[in-house]
């Protein structure tokens, strides 16, 4: 497999990015993200300097979290819990927000249950479930009753459509990420079943990567509540 953004080869067992590709794309990040925090024009509401509070302790690992200066461990787990609670409150009925998509039909257009898979591009967790979540998407390819749609955010909309075109239909992008604040997810990847009406029935963060085909598709079947 080939680097999706330099298309330096990776070897036979790896998919995604290369690891200089990876650092490169993280560094553009921050500075992007110090530039807009230099070009805010408004006062940013108590619920946007919370998010800007919560979301870097969000990426980290549980090694790295333990890392930590007791202070911000301190903030974490007793500040944080308190003062975001209703911020990071999952909502029970998926967002009505508007989706750019990669151009093929909706995956879950007409179907009873719907498999949401929310990634970034930048996240290493999300490259490795790749394998698992095209294995899901086969799986369900001409199910009737289960439709699987995979959303992409946390990036701009040129790394997003980098990461998303060998994926194949039913890619949709979050750039702005509204749908991600919007619907409650504050990891990658995270798992949405949601029902024909939006109602959503569960959810769950990270996706398994070991184990046989037909045991992965048995472990999330199950562990998302999908119909058999």
């Amino acid at each position: 497999m080939e680097c999706y953004l330099c298309g330096k080869d990776l070897g036979a067992d790896s998919f995604g990015a290369c690891e200089e590709c990876k650092e490169k794309r993280k560094a553009d990040k921050e500075q992007e993200k110090v530039l807009k925090e230099e070009a805010a024009a408004h006062v940013k509401t108590p619920k946007e300097r919370m998010q800007d509070l919560i979301d870097p302790f969000m990426q980290l690992n549980v090694k790295e979290l333990l890392n930590l200066p007791l202070p911000y461990v301190a903030l974490i787990f007793i500040v944080v819990p308190v003062l975001g609670f209703p911020m990071l409150s999952s909502p029970r009925v998926l967002p009505d927000i508007q989706l750019t998509s990669s151009g093929e039909a909706d995956p879950c257009t007409e179907k009873e249950s719907c498999l949401i898979c929310y990634m970034s591009p930048d996240c290493p967790e999300c490259v490795e479930s790749l394998p698992t979540l095209q294995i899901i998407r086969g799986h369900y390819a001409n199910s009737p009753e289960v439709g699987v749609k995979v959303i992409l955010g946390g990036a701009q909309m040129s790394a997003l459509e980098e990461f998303g075109k060998d994926l194949g239909g039913g890619v949709f992008y979050d750039p702005e990420s509204n749908f991600k604040s919007a619907a409650g997810v504050w990891s990658f990847p995270t798992l949405l079943h949601v029902t024909k009406d939006k109602q959503i029935l569960k959810r769950h963060s990270g996706l398994p990567t070991e184990g046989e085909h037909s045991a992965l598709v048995k472990t999330i079947g199950e562990l998302m509540q999908l119909p058999t």
